[in-house]
């Protein structure tokens, strides 16, 4: 069954990129049918269409770079290098019955594209599932990215889950403290909560989330043409981290980010070693 959608309000990416999906059950269905085999993998589908590189132009599962040489095969059945390996352990993770069926879907998608995917390569057989999270599944997905002259550049993670993800992040971005983050809307009503993703190194077993005080404008508009206004209290809360990803839900519209947000990387004991302010 195909993850779930959820509404994104503001994701973003190391290349300015976002993923989505859209697969009916039924047209997820028939892709399934006629899925590949390739080198035995049994692994599920955000439509591969998007994971298409900037530039491209998305329709349903498909993606045409225009201008662009032909897309090199866009999956590779080798393994990630030992730089991103040693960076996120979650990928080196024994497959299980779930990567197996993501990547079959994936796969599905992309024979459905007929060949004109482009813009990344997949490590196939190396897509993991971090976490399951408000019966939303979190998957990471080595990719590899490729230039519109044919050119590959660094080895990278793209996060996938329910309908969205985001992408592009390498084995430094990582460690430093510098992965993409996504802010998307819910659960819940609108405005009421953002549930917040990004990617963590290894050594880092909790993260402590400081949000200030502050007003923020976001839709629908009121009566008068403005964005209605909300006050946020102050906030702070400690979430564990599994399979290298951090996903916690935290109050307010997602235009609350807009403020200065404060992480804190804790180790297993507790401790703080190192503490950032983004956005």
């Amino acid at each position: 069954m195909p993850l779930v959608a959820q509404s994104d309000t503001a994701t973003n990416g190391q290349d300015g990129s976002t993923l989505g999906v859209s697969m009916s059950a039924y047209g997820l269905g028939r892709a399934l049918r006629y899925a590949p085999k390739i080198a035995g993998v049994v692994a599920v589908t955000i439509a591969a269409a998007n994971l298409a590189g900037p530039g491209s132009a998305v329709a349903g599962s498909r993606a045409r770079v225009s201008g662009c040489k032909p897309a090199p095969r866009p999956y590779s059945l080798a393994t990630p290098s030992k730089a991103l390996l040693s960076v996120v352990a979650a990928l080196g993770e024994p497959a299980t019955a779930a990567d197996r069926a993501f990547a079959r879907e994936f796969l599905a998608a992309l024979a459905a594209d007929r060949g004109r995917f482009g813009g990344r390569i997949t490590f196939i057989n190396d897509f993991r599932l971090a976490r399951v999270v408000d019966g939303v599944s979190y998957y990471l997905v080595p990719v590899i990215q490729v230039s519109c002259d044919g050119s590959k550049g660094s080895e990278s993670i793209a996060v996938m889950s329910g309908g969205s993800g985001f992408c592009c992040d390498t084995a430094p971005a990582i460690a430093q403290g510098n992965a993409a983050q996504s802010f998307r809307s819910g659960p819940g009503p609108a405005n009421a909560a953002t549930t917040f993703v990004t990617l963590v190194p290894d050594g880092v077993a909790s993260v402590t989330i400081d949000l200030p005080a502050g007003t923020t404008s976001h839709y629908p508009r009121l009566p008068d043409g403005k964005l209605e206004q909300q006050y946020n209290k102050a906030y702070t809360t400690t979430t564990r981290i599994v399979g290298n990803l951090l996903v916690v839900t935290l109050p307010g519209a997602a235009g609350r980010f807009d403020h200065a947000l404060t992480l804190q990387w804790r180790n297993d004991s507790g401790h703080v070693f190192r503490t950032f302010s983004h956005l």
